[in-house]
């Protein structure tokens, strides 16, 4: 197997590669942002009023897989491109405002103003007022997909805390069963700010991400066929019951980490054979993120419900929606990149223009 692979990373950019011999990375986030995009897919049956079925199926299993996926990277990257590099803490702050606080901020902004204009299009209606625009900055009101910017904020503030939990393997036992603990304390959360109850859910994958890039649990997942065996034993616990003998809490857990063990067998795999693989996209997964839903939507309400809704076209409208989700923003971003401005490049996730149009 080709050692370049296991290599640390240089860059951890939301809009860069790690580097070129850390590919499985982004490759990973490539396939994750897939699972993203085709979990916001929703094409409206006439006969039922209702999505489609074979895509809430598929849904249904992508809920466990692209999220804490994603979760995991982070914590990964966040070791191996800050807390294994001694970054201080003033360093890392002023870093995540620009690379994480101010993209978010930029799309809100986005999310109201694209509220007041379409409103009387989109399926969620309601009125812009001064009040629901100053919560949509700490509630997921508007663009709800936003909770995952809001909750890797939050992650990121304990920044100081990480940097002394992961010199010590007490510590960072302690902190591990903590993380697992509290996905099953029934927390009663009236109002979800900042997506408090996202971070209670998900904070377990992101620590586990740190200790996979501290240990480079990464590299007990280089087998050719694991990636068969792992796909298949997380589809055989997901579908059969009998085989779920703990709590639902407890099988998501379980199914995620499955899933997520897949995800990594499988970009290493890719990385390997392919490592050109998703060339196209993937050093615009942040900003597929942000506004890949929003061209899915216009496919949806717009292209979809004005042909009358088709059975005859709901698998071409499937891919459709797909690809809308995923290149229209890599598009508008390369287009930004183009721009020489820092500040709107910083809005829309770049680094900065130099740095961008070097990748």
């Amino acid at each position: 197997m080709s050692k370049q692979i296991f290599r640390k990373p240089c860059n951890t950019d939301n809009t860069a590669l790690p580097s070129e011999q850390f590919q499985w990375i982004a490759i990973a986030k490539a396939l994750a942002i897939i699972m993203v995009i085709m979990y916001h897919v929703r094409l409206l049956n006439a006969a039922s009023g209702e999505n489609y079925v074979f895509i809430d199926e598929i849904c249904g299993i992508l809920r466990y897989i692209h999220m804490p996926t994603f979760f995991m990277l982070s914590g990964l990257l966040l070791y191996h491109g800050r807390i294994d590099r001694g970054w201080s803490c003033a360093s890392f702050y002023r870093d995540k405002a620009m690379r994480l606080l101010v993209p978010f901020i930029f799309c809100t902004l986005v999310g109201n103003v694209a509220q007041i204009l379409f409103n009387n299009f989109v399926k969620h209606p309601h009125k812009v007022t001064f009040t629901t625009f100053l919560q949509s900055f700490v509630f997921a009101e508007v663009w709800p997909h936003r909770w995952f910017l809001m909750v890797l904020l939050l992650m990121m503030v304990p920044y100081f805390l990480y940097k002394k939990v992961m010199i010590n393997k007490t510590l960072e036992l302690l902190f591990f069963m903590m993380a697992v603990l509290i996905v099953f304390i029934p927390f009663r959360i009236d109002y979800n700010f900042l997506c408090i109850r996202e971070f209670i859910d998900n904070f377990v994958y992101f620590f586990l991400g740190l200790l996979v890039g501290k240990y480079r649990l990464w590299q007990c997942f280089s087998a050719r066929f694991l990636p068969f065996i792992l796909w298949l034993a997380a589809l055989l616990l997901y579908l059969y019951a009998p085989l779920q003998p703990f709590s639902e809490k407890m099988s998501i857990l379980v199914l995620s980490l499955l899933w997520i063990a897949a995800m990594v067998a499988t970009s290493i795999q890719v990385a390997i054979l392919w490592p050109s693989a998703f060339s196209s996209f993937r050093n615009d997964v942040f900003q597929i993120y942000m506004y890949g839903i929003a061209f899915q939507a216009f496919v949806e309400l717009i292209l979809w419900r004005g042909l009358g809704c088709p059975d005859s076209l709901v698998i071409p409208f499937y891919i459709l929606n797909i690809y809308m989700g995923i290149y229209i923003p890599v598009l508008l971003n390369r287009l930004v990149r183009k721009i020489p401005s820092r500040f709107l490049n910083l809005c829309m996730g770049n680094k900065s223009h130099s740095s961008t149009n070097n990748n």
